[in-house]
């Protein structure tokens, strides 16, 4: 049995998108007969190594302020919460100045324990293929490092976050961040045997600087499109009220809740939920409108992912809200697309990363941020009153979107 190495960010059981992105790769792979083993990011209260779904993971450890960060997840104080989180939002920012020529790299001891564990798994095991997904900076690195030393592997590169087309962020503009970003493509792909890049990111790769990679590269999309979703629902327990949740990050700068908050705001009725199950800098936000509406609106807090597909299954309507100025796009909108329920997604510029996909889904309805209040209220109205309970089926969906099934990408790692 041929065994392959994986790199990536958070994995189960508190996996974040990538983690959850590499999962579905790691499946298929698994389901193709080969053996997998993962290096991954490792939470303060998670085993160091353990099989999990077939893959045999080794998690580690991570730096004060992304401990911090975790534990202030976990704790139901508020107050306390975001006194830690603030703690931990200021380390990291004091990490990233001195770190700011190498960035996102924040701790060089956090890649040396990468690289040392991939040395030591590679000489027990042999991999035949290495594949660094991006984030983390880490698994990159380690995968650039194992295939100078061992050219006989076959390294893959799957860039699930753009290194260089980031748009803006807090604290670094856009060319900056381009800059530091080609500095490190430069170094990754001359190595790389194949590079898997994300589809919406394929116009920004169109530059010259770009051609002589071009060979190497291949544009996939989030592979998230599975039929994990029983999209069947009680007619009875949906009469008693209309639920609408939101998963997953929120961030200020680039994917704020504040007008699709306002809108509901207005919107609420007494048969309607609204439920945040999210992270980020905008949970106080949220909390005002919970204040604001007696709890229709509601923050629930971060949850697991397996949690998430629950909530999921249990909803009405699905809440979507797009990136402010960038390519990248929420791997979210693909799991709600692949149960079939009604989604309303919120953005802010026409250029929106979601929005060519949720073009072509039948149950989507998208507000534009910048029209008329009074305009998108009547639109949602209407919208929900047609689709509370309407579905797409799974296979209708697969057919529109084949690119975002994981066997697609593992067709494009597996081939010459």
């Amino acid at each position: 049995m041929e065994k392959i190495l994986f790199f990536t960010s958070n994995y189960y059981p508190v996996a974040g998108a990538n983690g959850i992105c590499s999962d579905e790769i790691m499946q298929e792979l698994i389901a193709r007969g080969f053996e997998v083993h993962l290096i991954c990011y490792g939470d303060y209260n998670l085993q160091k190594e353990e099989i999990i779904n077939g893959v045999f993971v080794y998690r580690i450890g991570m730096t004060l302020f992304h401990d911090l960060n975790v534990f202030s997840s976990n704790i139901q104080n508020f107050r306390l919460s975001e006194i830690l989180r603030s703690i931990a939002f200021f380390m990291k920012r004091t990490k990233l100045l001195i770190y700011l020529p190498i960035y996102p790299v924040t701790s060089l001891y956090t890649i040396y324990k990468f690289y040392r564990q991939a040395l030591k798994l590679h000489k027990r095991n042999d991999f035949k293929i290495v594949i660094s997904s991006f984030n983390p900076i880490e698994g990159l690195i380690s995968g650039h490092l194992l295939k100078k030393k061992f050219n006989n592997i076959k390294y893959v590169m799957y860039v699930l976050d753009s290194l260089s087309n980031t748009g803006s962020g807090k604290y670094l503009n856009s060319n900056l961040l381009q800059k530091i970003g080609w500095n490190w493509e430069k170094r990754f792909y001359s190595i790389a045997d194949k590079i898997l890049l994300m589809k919406s990111h394929e116009n920004f790769h169109k530059m010259n600087r770009y051609d002589k990679f071009r060979n190497k590269m291949e544009f996939v999309d989030i592979p998230l499109l599975t039929n994990r979703f029983n999209t069947k629902l009680n007619n009875q327990e949906a009469s008693k009220s209309i639920k609408i949740i939101y998963t997953g990050g929120l961030d200020s700068n680039r994917r704020n809740p504040q007008s699709a908050l306002e809108i509901f705001g207005k919107l609420i009725k007494q048969n309607i939920q609204l439920d945040f199950y999210s992270r980020g800098d905008c949970e106080s936000l949220i909390k005002e409108f919970e204040k604001k509406t007696s709890g229709k609106i509601a923050r629930r807090g971060l949850i697991s992912h397996e949690d998430s597909l629950v909530k999921i299954r249990e909803s009405n309507f699905l809440l979507s809200i797009g990136n402010s100025n960038s390519d990248m796009i929420p791997s979210k909108i693909f799991e709600y697309m692949a149960s079939g329920k009604p989604i309303i997604h919120f953005y802010k510029f026409e250029g929106d990363s979601s929005n060519p996909y949720l073009k072509k889904y039948p149950l989507a309805l998208l507000i534009n941020e910048n029209d008329d209040e009074k305009t998108n209220l009547m639109k949602i109205d209407k919208f929900m009153k047609a689709n509370w309970n309407n579905r797409v089926e799974y296979d209708a969906i697969k057919e529109i979107f084949k690119r975002n099934t994981p066997e697609y990408t593992v067709d494009k790692i597996l081939s010459n």
